[in-house]
């Protein structure tokens, strides 16, 4: 929709809360995490993957308003 939209200038992306993004639980990740977890993570990673690419193409700058704390994958859209 951004990139359609003429009256969208700039994207500013932020967190809810008090915090930009507390990073995943890394417990649930690791290598004893349950074989029937793994295609969630995957989904997960899949889909920040996708949006981290998705704000990168865009033409529109793209600014992060990073309140709290920044960690994990937030930390990378951060920067």
């Amino acid at each position: 929709q951004v990139s359609t939209d003429p009256g969208v200038r700039a994207v500013v992306v932020t967190g809810s809360g008090g915090n930009f993004c507390s990073g995943a639980d890394v417990g649930a990740q690791g290598p004893r995490a349950a074989v029937e977890e793994r295609p969630h993570q995957l989904r997960t990673m899949r889909l920040i993957s996708e949006t981290v690419i998705s704000l990168h193409e865009l033409q529109h700058p793209v600014v992060a308003k990073v309140r709290g704390v920044a960690v994990g994958a937030g930390m990378n859209l951060a920067l």
